[in-house]
């Protein structure tokens, strides 16, 4: 790649991501149905109904967050090769986010 790029050669950013989110979006999935029907049984409770049975779920994930590479010395060119710094990276972050919506009956 730095043969046919050289000099032009930028690299704008990190992506971090999980192997296998799965265990992640189910502990998230677990979290955001049980806030739903707390949710749902506080206002059924301030409204004077009793929930009753879901009538639909519906559900959405993300997967996302930022890692960023701190400011360092640009890159060189010699010999056909790229000479690339050290890149320190900063901490950042991940979030596994799974949201739901609940219809729920009242009674």
């Amino acid at each position: 790649m730095t043969s046919a790029v050289g000099e032009n050669l930028q690299i704008r950013g990190i992506r971090a991501t999980v192997a296998d989110p799965e265990p992640l979006y189910e502990e998230a999935q677990l979290q955001a149905v049980s806030s739903a029907r707390a949710k749902a049984q506080t206002l059924a409770s301030a409204s004077g109904v009793t929930l009753g049975s879901i009538q639909s779920i519906e559900e959405q994930r993300t997967l996302g967050g930022q890692v960023h590479a701190m400011a360092n010395s640009a890159f060189r060119a010699t010999s056909g090769q790229v000479a690339i710094p050290p890149m320190p990276i900063e901490p950042g972050n991940l979030a596994v986010r799974a949201f739901v919506t609940i219809v729920y009956g009242i009674q």
